[in-house]
């Protein structure tokens, strides 16, 4: 090997040696990030605040991982959380949100009550509401009966989210009526009789009723009409459009004066 050459090799190996040793010594006497991941509901600010953590901690900080999990965890959107440490002795904080499903409006309580508001999650977990929380696109349920219309109305999303979550997406409003029936509204301003909710699979088999109702109300009424042979009953009003499906194989249409 020439002389030129074994001098370029012994400059190459000498370079990495450098960085290597400059990358470890920053690694060892410098900072550490902390990355933030899996939250959306949660902002990664709330995340740090909650961890007592800042985005940058010196290598030299004690952290007790297991104790930094337990405080997350106590974050009311926070179902899990795992704290690790990766390359370049980075913090990883993995957040597993809770994901809720309803907003509920608790009218026993007052109307303009903001306190009377909270989500809940699929495990019926009640969720604190605030109203900087970021926008969560749930339907609201008014209630009268905790215990009775949480689990009337988690009934109700659990068989749409399982049989039509297509039509899930237009429910705005989940609420009792007369006589213990229950009463959707869609985000196309129509009220939607239901009935009693005896099970998922009742409300499971009245998912083509209630899907051609959506579509009948975003296609052109009139037009749509002609060739729907579920609907029976037609009275034209100025007002509100309701949507009768109590009754299987059947679809009463009015107007609300």
């Amino acid at each position: 090997m020439s002389h030129k050459r074994k001098a370029l090799v012994a400059s190459c190996f000498t370079a990495c040696i450098f960085l290597c040793s400059l990358l470890w010594n920053t690694n060892r006497s410098g900072v550490r990030s902390v990355v933030v991941q899996g939250n959306i509901l949660v902002s990664t600010d709330e995340v740090l605040r909650t961890a007592s953590l800042r985005d940058s901690l010196s290598v030299n900080d004690s952290l007790d991982l297991f104790s930094i999990e337990q405080d997350l965890k106590k974050h009311p959107f926070v179902k899990d959380a795992v704290v690790s440490i990766g390359s370049n002795d980075k913090v990883v904080i993995t957040i597993v949100e809770r994901k809720p499903v309803a907003l509920m409006k608790d009218l026993s309580m007052g109307q303009d009550n903001s306190s009377t508001m909270f989500f809940v999650d699929a495990d019926t977990v009640v969720i604190p509401y605030k109203a900087e929380t970021r926008q969560i696109d749930v339907p609201i349920v008014f209630i009268r009966n905790r215990s009775k219309d949480i689990a009337v109305a988690l009934t109700v999303i659990q068989a749409l989210q399982e049989s039509a979550s297509d039509v899930l997406q237009h429910i705005v409003a989940i609420q009792q009526g007369r006589q213990n029936e229950y009463q959707l509204e869609s985000d196309n301003n129509c009220t939607i009789l239901i009935g009693r909710v005896e099970s998922r699979e009742s409300i499971i088999q009245k998912t083509p009723l209630l899907r051609s109702v959506v579509e009948l109300e975003h296609n052109s009424l009139g037009r749509s009409l002609v060739d729907n042979q579920m609907v029976t009953d037609i009275i034209r009003h100025s007002g509100k459009l309701l949507a009768d499906i109590r009754f299987n194989k059947r679809i009463i249409l009015s107007k609300n004066s």
